[in-house]
């Protein structure tokens, strides 16, 4: 099981997460640059997946990638609803990116977590700023 530790630190940037993640939302989600652009496919509801579709224009959630763990927000902006079992493409903003940056790559291969795993994902683009 991977180690949750970063995840644990990062709970003192709660209120920082919020406060970002309720910016994005009010501000026009064109000017927000993401740092980056990932293929998901989430996971549909008979096989443990959310049980309800995402209908926010972001979305918070935890970003697992070679045994650690960020908060992360997917921009999924006018993109409509997005249902358990879909497959779509979003650009995602971190939280602490520069905990980020330096461990990924494109093409590398991460999980979305609520309380379980939500998706599954591809890194098609880093835009980091």
């Amino acid at each position: 099981m991977p180690s949750l530790r970063p995840y644990r630190c990062q709970q003192r940037h709660r209120s920082q997460y919020f406060q970002l993640f309720a910016s994005v939302q009010e501000a026009e989600m064109t000017t927000v640059k993401p740092d980056i652009v990932a293929a998901l496919h989430f996971v549909p509801t008979e096989k443990g997946g959310r049980e309800s579709r995402i209908a926010r224009p972001v979305f918070g959630c935890i970003f697992e990638h070679a045994g650690e763990a960020n908060d992360c927000g997917l921009l999924i902006g006018d993109k409509g609803d997005v249902w358990p079992g879909q497959k779509v493409t979003v650009p995602i903003l971190f939280l602490r990116p520069d905990l980020v940056r330096p461990r990924i790559k494109v093409g590398d291969s991460f999980q979305l977590r609520e309380d379980k795993t939500i998706a599954y994902g591809t890194i098609d683009e880093i835009t980091f700023a």
